[in-house]
């Protein structure tokens, strides 16, 4: 190859890549460029291989190419320069060629022709030729802009899932993105470019509120348009839609377009409504929880002001035999009523916590309903209320066969019945009618459970019914169909909630119906039998150690020990149990007690748990290590305010043959006390 690099120092040349053959000619070009006040850099190439090692070294501003040469020419200089993909103008200029060559040329690709014999068209289409390439190099870069910013653009309404409108004001046309039309299940095609498309799909209780804030924001009263609404679905559903957008008005003030954008707050507005109704939820809850308090505050205050008002009346007055009985049965009744109270509070607490626990054992279900009903008797009898106890023939056809056992808790299952009897009796008026039904229901659920058939109870009455409004709440916690100050009927609205946990706890159900006010209510409780039958031998329960007694004085010979700090509770003691013929000595803490324990030699021991110093399981144990040396097993009874589960357990546990909590029945203890020391009960055996 035969090039020649000139330079020339000018301020800014003209870069010229010259394919050519001819250095003369080359020269004879660079002067008349020179002539014309050009300052020009050029490089002669003749060969493929020169041309594109040129290309690659740096940037030209034009290419003039001879259209024949040698070894080269005009067409395939095009190709080279067409595979480096560069945007360079490409002027053939040769001293022979036809119109229909350069014609032929042009399409190829060169942007102009010129005769080497008539050269004053150069430097103008030079110049034509290098704008035209600077307008195509920035039309180029606007276009990638262009692109980048519209990928950007889209990137953004892919990453907040919008969907986009475009409405035209003056042709009622919208455009409708496709992420706005995937967003109500609809493909690109499914739906058409008209206001109507969007305005049919509102949902027909939100078109007033929507055209009323579009309106606004077209009469330029609000600065953005934007409001909440659903939009009908492709399947028929409703999706809640955020929608806002802005109208672009002209020079003469006219609304002409408006875009806008869509935004699915479906799950928001449903997070919305979970959390609306949780918060009602919680309001009701506090108000059922507020009157609640005002109820227990009621309940308990009522005995308790008959207990004080009648303990300080006998004190100030006198009375006569009669009216002191009177007096005291009044204030007995308000006990064993603050009592009951209190321990349906405890049981809720105990259901609440998930300590409450069950003895299990094989029961006779009839025994227990007849005993539940011996002990509701005096409040029937009150209201003059008749109680008719029957047994279905299937049962009684069954029971020829053998004894139908259950396995439950005895004291538990009389609680259930105890409630429910007290409700009939509570709703029923004066001289009505409650019924107990007892009947055998076949299990034709599954053959292959280990339940043959349920026993079923029904507790009926004909007194003040159950609104349909409020059955679906009889059994729940705090719950009262009235519990305004005016009812007429008292009670914690606890024992039903009691008797729903008790009784599934049990495997069982219970349910109610009721044809509504004035039309009496039906509880139905179901006990699940088992297919094999129980065995009749058990451990005895608290229940079983009351022993009937009819002697005056059924507590002679005993020698009883009694420890508690509290001195009210030693003197009922020793009153309660000297009327009963028992010999006592009472001590108020553990030495005092060990000391009595040593001197009277006692024939049982009642303890109370929690007491300043050493408390009662201090003394249990020492007693218990003492008793090893003397071979000898005094039976205790732990006798506390400790009511729980786990306080029971822990006294067992400790050495107490029993535990009762306080408040305690005199005759209650006195049975225990009998039985214990009658049998020797040891603590294996409670």
């Amino acid at each position: 190859m035969n090039s020649r690099y000139v330079t020339h120092t000018v301020s800014k040349p003209l870069r010229i890549l010259l394919v050519e053959d001819s250095e003369d000619d080359a020269e004879l070009l660079v002067c008349h460029l020179e002539h014309h006040n050009c300052d020009v850099e050029w490089l002669r190439v003749e060969t493929p291989e020169a041309m594109s090692s040129a290309l690659d070294r740096q940037q030209w501003d034009i290419i003039l190419a001879d259209y024949s040469l040698p070894k080269f020419n005009a067409t395939a200089a095009l190709h080279v320069l067409q595979s480096k993909a560069l945007d360079i103008p490409f002027i053939i200029v040769s001293g022979n060629i036809g119109e229909e060559t350069a014609v032929a040329a042009m399409k190829a690709g060169a942007h102009d022709y010129i005769m080497k014999g008539n050269l004053a068209r150069l430097v103008p289409a030079i110049e034509r030729e290098i704008e035209e390439a600077a307008s195509r190099r920035e039309r180029q870069r606007i276009q990638l802009e262009l692109k980048e910013s519209e990928a950007r653009w889209h990137l953004a309404l892919d990453g907040t899932n919008d969907g986009i409108w475009d409405w035209d004001l003056k042709n009622n046309t919208v455009f409708l993105s496709a992420r706005w039309k995937a967003m109500l299940g609809y493909t690109e095609n499914e739906i058409g470019n008209c206001f109507e498309e969007w305005s049919n799909r509102v949902h027909l209780d939100d078109v007033e509120s929507v055209m009323r804030s579009l309106q606004e924001h077209l009469a330029r009263q609000t600065e953005f348009y934007r409001t909440e609404h659903r939009l009908r679905c492709k399947d028929g559903t409703y999706k809640w839609i955020l929608s806002r957008g802005k109208v672009l008005w002209d020079e003469t003030g006219a609304a002409i377009r408006m875009v806008g954008s869509h935004t699915d707050i479906t799950s928001t507005k449903q997070m919305e409504d979970t959390l609306r109704e949780q918060a009602e939820s919680l309001t009701a809850a506090n108000r059922i929880k507020d009157e609640f308090l005002a109820v227990v505050s009621h309940e308990l205050r009522a005995p308790l002001n008959a207990i004080l008002g009648w303990s300080q009346i006998l004190r100030t007055r006198k009375f006569t035999t009669t009216t002191k009985w009177e007096i005291l049965e009044a204030i007995e009744r308000n006990a064993k009523w603050q009592q009951h109270l209190i321990e349906d509070l405890l049981d809720v607490s105990r259901i609440v916590q998930g300590t409450l626990e069950l003895q299990f054992a094989p029961v006779y279900l009839p025994s227990i309903i007849a005993a539940t009903i011996k002990a509701v008797q005096p409040m029937a009898d009150a209201k003059r209320i008749q109680l008719k106890f029957t047994v279905d023939p299937d049962w009684e056809d069954a029971e020829i066969e053998r004894q139908i056992l259950l396995l439950a808790d005895s004291n538990r299952l009389q609680q259930v019945f105890w409630n429910l009897l007290s409700n009939a009796i509570k709703f029923s008026t004066e001289g009505q009618q409650a019924d107990i039904c007892l009947s055998l229901v076949a299990d034709d659920s599954n053959s292959q459970a280990q339940i043959d058939s349920y026993a079923q109870i029904q507790i009926i009455d004909r007194g003040q019914g159950i609104s349909a409004e409020f059955l679906p709440h009889v059994f729940d916690r705090f719950r009262q169909e009235n519990s305004s100050s005016t009812r007429s009927h008292g009670g914690l609205g606890l024992g039903l909630a009691i008797v729903r946990h008790i009784v599934e706890m049990h495997g069982g159900t219970v349910g109610v119906a009721s044809g509504g006010v004035g039309q009496g209510a039906t509880f139905t409780v179901q006990l699940p039998l088992p297919k094999q039958q129980l065995s009749q031998n058990r451990q005895p329960s608290t229940a079983d150690l009351w022993l009937e007694t009819s002697e005056p004085y059924p507590l002679v010979g005993r020698k009883v020990l009694a420890v508690d700090d509290e001195p009210d509770t030693l003197e009922l003691l020793a009153v309660a149990l000297t009327e009963y013929g028992a010999e006592i000595v009472v001590a108020s803490s553990v030495p005092e007690a060990i000391g009595a324990f040593t001197q009277f030699k006692p024939d049982i021991m009642v303890c109370d748990l929690g007491m300043p110093g050493e408390d009662g399981y201090a003394l249990i144990h020492q007693i218990r290590m003492l008793e090893i040396k003397l071979g000898t097993h005094t039976p205790a009874i732990a006798l506390t305010g400790f009511a729980r589960d786990s306080d029971r357990e822990r006294a067992i546990a400790a050495g107490f043959q029993i535990h009762l909590s306080k408040p305690i029945n005199p005759y209650q203890l006195m049975s225990i006390i009998l039985k214990l020391t009658k049998n020797n009960y040891l603590a294996e055996k409670i």
